[in-house]
């Protein structure tokens, strides 16, 4: 049976409305709070491995066992370059708040202001005369998504992530480097010449979103797909991965994560010019939550201004009317019951 770890106590920031004594408008401030959550740790036989993947990339040998468990697929993680297991990561988040957040929280959703006072600190040094802290539910919920986006099993630590994409990366060789990693858009580690935190197989969130904006990202099925694209490129490629199935999961293709993934890039390149034209979008890059119907009205919003964006823009544009390409054909095959 799942058994769950002791509680973690989970930090966060809220953003609070005050009407300080003698004012009429409300102002805004942020203070600190904490609350407990469970981590799930479930036995190996409830959570078992579904792929074992063996990469080179980005040159460091690793062989990485995706697991099973609740409907998802969860990957391991690895501080520099070792596997994190939970004892090091609940003594992380004792010690080390900010570090350990990185990982329950890798988009700062809950903890943005780490100098944030705590509630009552706050009311001494302001006094207010009214106060709203409904925020704080909202971001109490998202300590809890969190958690339950991170489970213990064979003294391991892992995280929801989806599934398994083959990247073509662009390795700065005149070459591109098919490498397998997940399909999340949350995570943010980086590789290991860029940086020491905590790393998972594959590409990091940069290349992943530069692959699927491009759409070089191919699902398990579409190795032949990947192949064909980096040929019409004409480069040469070099396969950094080895993936072995080891359950009947059948893993999607990569259509909607090149949707999901275009969208995203077009909120980091956004300009006035983009807000302008389409001021109906959230352009909050790093925090952004989405969804998949919601970025796709987006790309199709760019690319209908086509006349306008194509002086500055015509190479994203050109990225924007593939994806959306795919995405139609791939609907058309899913509506007569074919596989891509």
């Amino acid at each position: 049976m799942s058994k769950k770890y002791p509680p973690i106590e989970y930090h966060f920031t809220y953003r609070i409305r005050y009407r300080p004594r003698g004012k009429r408008r409300w102002w805004r401030g942020h203070v600190s709070d904490t609350q407990p959550v469970e981590i799930v740790e479930p036995a190996p036989a409830e959570a078992p491995v579904v792929y074992r993947i063996r990469t080179t990339f980005p040159g460091l040998l690793r062989t990485c066992e995706v697991r099973s468990f609740g409907g998802g697929l969860w990957w391991p993680v690895y501080d520099n370059d070792k596997p994190l297991t939970p004892a090091a990561f609940v003594s992380m988040a004792k010690a080390n708040w900010n570090r350990a957040s990185a990982l329950l929280d890798p988009m700062r959703r809950t903890y943005s202001v780490s100098n944030a006072p705590s509630l009552q600190k706050f009311l001494e040094e302001h006094v207010p005369k009214e106060t709203d802290d409904s925020h704080r539910e909202r971001q109490a919920k998202q300590a809890e998504r969190d958690a339950a986006a991170i489970i213990f099993c064979a003294n391991r630590v892992f995280v929801s992530a989806g599934d398994p994409i083959w990247y073509a990366v662009w390795d700065n060789s005149y070459k591109f480097d098919l490498v397998v990693g997940h399909s999340c858009l949350d995570r943010v580690y980086k590789d290991q010449p860029h940086g020491n935190s905590f790393l998972t197989c594959g590409p990091d969130r940069d290349q992943r979103i530069a692959c699927g904006s491009e759409s070089l990202a191919f699902g398990l099925g579409e190795f032949s797909l990947a192949m064909e694209a980096i040929d019409e490129l004409g480069h040469f490629s070099k396969v950094s991965s080895k993936i072995v199935a080891l359950s009947d999961h059948v893993p999607g293709n990569a259509a909607k994560f090149c949707v999901r993934a275009a969208a995203q890039n077009l909120r980091y390149i956004a300009g006035a010019s983009f807000k302008a034209l389409m001021p109906q979008f959230s352009w909050d890059a790093p925090k952004a939550r989405t969804t998949l119907r919601s970025d796709l009205e987006m790309l199709r919003a760019f690319v209908s201004h086509e006349d306008v964006l194509q002086e500055h823009h015509k190479e994203s544009l050109a990225y924007a009317r593939k994806v959306l390409d795919r995405w139609t054909e791939d609907a058309a095959l899913a509506e007569l019951g074919m596989q891509p």
